[in-house]
């Protein structure tokens, strides 16, 4: 149509507009589209981070009581070990300076009775010389007076005893008592080495025990502090996820409350929309097909159509528009020529 047809322009501006009401049928589908999309994505990615937050603050509050529980707790576990080590040091150091001066004074004692030993010894002896030489004069006095004289006693079970009745009688009473004293000074003596010897067996053992006990207890206090520096890496591992798990949980509900007006828009709306469009489409369809169909219409369209044969009006309307000489003047060439290319044509 020419551009001087009022008809051509409103079909145009028809076609225009159904044209446009098409894209932005496509665009509000490609808009719902991504809003369900959207919004279902992040939903999704919602919950899931809901639920790693609730995983993570139970192994946030699981770490945290391993770490800080009383009594049970790494850290009170750990206290009471390095506790249990000290008594166990300190119980060594208070054993070991006890049987220290257990040793002194056993060694002080030894060296008592050993000098009482000797002196006990050597009076026993001093005093044997003594007597032994009373007796043995009493023996010759007698012998000088023509007397017989009474058998001494000698020696019996250990002891030496003089004549009842003479000077030496209780001299020789002495040596057994000097005698019996320096067998309980051996006796003593004996039980002192024997004490000494348990003593220093029990020592042994008990510090045989602590030092096993100290391993026991420097090995467990090894592996707690080995728990405890993992269980606060893992701890702080922990916070930092939770942290950044709480923090995408937030931007994406932002995200969520940012796409909401626009979406629930299109989601609320898209159907109406959709209606109407369509309602909007066939009308212009039909005010389409109304103009087209006037006699007005038609007069412009004719009108128009013998404007576009130009020159070549009155031979096309007297030869027809698919004759020869229609055809070859609408193409500004000879009737022999446009026959030379197209034979089959009327006129041809």
């Amino acid at each position: 149509l020419e551009a001087n047809n009022p008809f051509a322009v409103v079909l145009s501006e028809i076609k225009k507009m159904v044209a446009l009401i098409a894209e932005e049928g496509k665009a509000d589908n490609q808009q719902l589209a991504w809003c369900n999309s959207e919004r279902q994505t992040n939903n999704e990615n919602l919950q899931q981070k809901e639920s790693e937050i609730v995983s993570l603050e139970g192994t946030f509050a699981r770490l945290d009581a391993d770490i800080n529980a009383p009594e049970v707790g790494l850290k009170a576990q750990i206290a009471l070990t390095e506790q249990s080590l000290e008594d166990n040091m300190a119980s060594q150091a208070s054993e070991t300076k006890q049987r220290k001066e257990e040793n002194v004074a056993y060694k002080a004692d030894i060296e008592n009775l050993s000098e009482a030993k000797a002196l006990l010894t050597k009076a026993v002896a001093v005093l044997k010389r003594y007597y032994s030489k009373i007796e043995a004069a009493q023996e010759t006095r007698l012998i000088q007076k023509g007397k017989e004289p009474t058998p001494p006693e000698t020696w019996e079970n250990g002891s030496y005893r003089g004549q009842s009745g003479d000077a030496s009688g209780g001299g020789f009473k002495a040596i057994a008592m000097i005698e019996f004293i320096l067998s309980e000074t051996e006796k003593e003596e004996d039980m002192a080495h024997k004490d000494e010897m348990d003593a220093q067996h029990e020592y042994e053992d008990s510090m045989a025990s602590l030092r096993e006990a100290q391993k026991t207890l420097e090995g467990a206090l090894v592996r707690l502090q080995s728990d405890l520096a993992t269980a606060e890496r893992d701890l702080l591992e922990a916070k930092s996820s939770l942290r950044k798990t709480i923090a995408d949980k937030e931007s994406i509900e932002a995200y969520l409350l940012q796409i909401k007006p626009g979406c629930d828009f299109i989601t609320t709306h898209h159907a109406e929309r959709t209606d109407n469009r369509e309602q909007e489409t066939e009308a212009l369809t039909l005010a389409t097909k109304l103009l087209e169909g006037t006699p007005a219409f038609q007069a412009a369209m004719s009108s128009a159509h013998d404007e576009s044969l130009g020159d070549c009006l009155a031979t096309c309307k007297d030869m027809g528009e698919e004759h020869a000489d229609c055809r070859a003047c609408l193409a500004k060439v000879t009737v022999p020529a446009y026959c030379a290319g197209h034979p089959g044509v009327e006129g041809c």
